[in-house]
């Protein structure tokens, strides 16, 4: 291996010895968080009475539920639990505003009471259902991602040969001599 000069191959990876080197220290920021993925989603102001036009009439339960403080609310709240449930394994950032809208709106669906009164323990009802909802998903993605990370860095390990459990050419007769 020490016959191969890095200058004359500098592309070729010794060390990784895989399909793919995902070794993502140049893309990190400061705060050791990379930057790959990133796609910010801009919400607008209406985000609350489109999600719910057509099907429920406009009320301070959906609107305070479907505003941007409390999607950042249930951001940092996403944030928090999986890197909790994940004993500090996976820090993730802000998840798609769209995807995350989409839950929210089918928790509302089934879960909203739409009462006029006890507005916050609704909301907190109804944040604690997305929660339930997304965080499982989020951890399990993580982990899909981080075997195909895994898979995707390493070489493949051939199956083993099969064992032959045949007893056909084991069994022979003595040998007799014919003379």
């Amino acid at each position: 291996m020490t016959l191969i000069k890095k200058k004359k191959f500098p592309r070729l990876n010794i060390e990784m010895n895989g399909r793919i080197n995902l070794d993502f220290t140049t893309g990190f920021t400061d705060q050791g968080i990379t930057n790959q993925f990133t796609s910010a989603t801009k919400l607008g102001d209406d985000v609350g009475r489109d999600l719910v036009k057509g099907t429920i009439e406009k009320n301070l339960l959906n609107q305070t539920y479907f505003s941007d403080a409390n999607v950042q609310i249930i951001q940092n709240r996403l944030i928090y639990e999986v890197y909790q449930k994940s004993n500090g394994k996976y820090r993730i950032g802000p998840q798609s505003a769209e995807n995350l809208l989409i839950i929210m709106r089918s928790m509302y669906f089934q879960y909203g009471k739409n009462l006029d009164y006890a507005i916050k323990e609704q909301i907190t009802e109804l944040n604690d259902y997305v929660i339930a909802f997304a965080v499982p998903k989020i951890l399990s993605e993580a982990d899909m991602y981080e075997t195909y990370r895994k898979d995707i860095t390493t070489l493949p390990v051939p199956m083993s040969r099969s064992v032959n459990l045949s007893q056909a050419g084991t069994k022979s007769r003595p040998l007799n001599p014919f003379f």
